[in-house]
C-alpha cells in the first residue's frame, strides 16, 4: 500500500520530512498530491526527488503523482529538472568513460 502526501503540507514541514519522502519515493512507497500547487523553490525539488534512482524517466516518475493534482506548471518544472538531471548524469558518465581512456582503466556504468 502507498502512503498518499500532500506536497503542500511537505512544504511547511522540514528538509529532512522531504528527503524521508524522497527515499519512499525511491522505494515506490508513497504518491505525491500536488494540489494548489503550481512550482516549488529548486532546493524543495532536490530534497524531495534526490533519492529517486538516476536512471528514472519521466515514465517512472510520473507514476508516483496524483495526475488529477498534477498542474500543468508543475509538470513543466518536474520535466525540466528531471531533463537536467539526465544531462548531468551523461555528462558525468562521459567525463568517467574519458578518464578511463586515458589512464587506460576500463569503465563499466553498470
Amino acid at each position: 500500500m502507498q502512503i498518499i502526501f500532500k506536497i503542500l503540507d511537505l512544504l511547511l514541514q522540514s528538509n529532512e520530512t522531504l528527503s524521508a519522502v524522497s527515499t519512499l519515493l525511491s522505494q515506490s512507497l508513497t504518491i505525491l498530491d500536488s494540489a494548489g500547487l503550481d512550482e516549488i523553490s529548486l532546493e524543495q525539488l532536490e530534497l524531495l526527488l534526490d533519492k529517486i534512482p538516476s536512471h528514472w524517466s519521466w515514465t517512472e516518475i510520473q507514476e508516483f503523482f496524483d495526475s488529477s493534482t498534477l498542474s500543468d506548471s508543475f509538470k513543466e518544472q518536474l520535466k525540466m529538472w528531471l531533463q537536467r538531471r539526465l544531462n548531468k548524469s551523461d555528462s558525468t558518465t562521459t567525463i568517467i568513460k574519458d578518464s578511463a581512456q586515458l589512464t587506460g582503466s576500463s569503465f563499466d556504468p553498470n
